[in-house]
């Protein structure tokens, strides 16, 4: 809990997990929070659907999600980011 409570921000792949990171981390973190997928341009897909106990092809698919929506991240980072590397 306290390395969450130390980030700057904080990515997750489902509404679900966003949820459940608001009632944790409460209100006052809510601008720190987002979607992995909601940097990407012209998509309407902004969850990376949970693979957990499904089979491998679900995890290759959330990878393939995963490695799409990076760049996004990585462009908002280094927009807003006010830490050092």
């Amino acid at each position: 809990m306290d390395d969450l409570l130390a980030t700057d921000y904080v990515f997750a792949m489902t509404h679900g997990h966003l949820a459940s990171l608001r009632n944790l981390l409460g209100k006052e973190r809510e601008d720190s929070l987002f979607l992995m997928r909601e940097f990407l341009q012209d998509t309407d897909e902004l969850e990376i659907p949970d693979p957990y106990g499904l089979s491998f092809i679900h995890y290759e698919n959330a990878r393939d999600s995963m490695v799409e929506a990076i760049p996004g991240i990585v462009d908002f980072l280094k927009s807003n980011w006010k830490g050092s590397l």
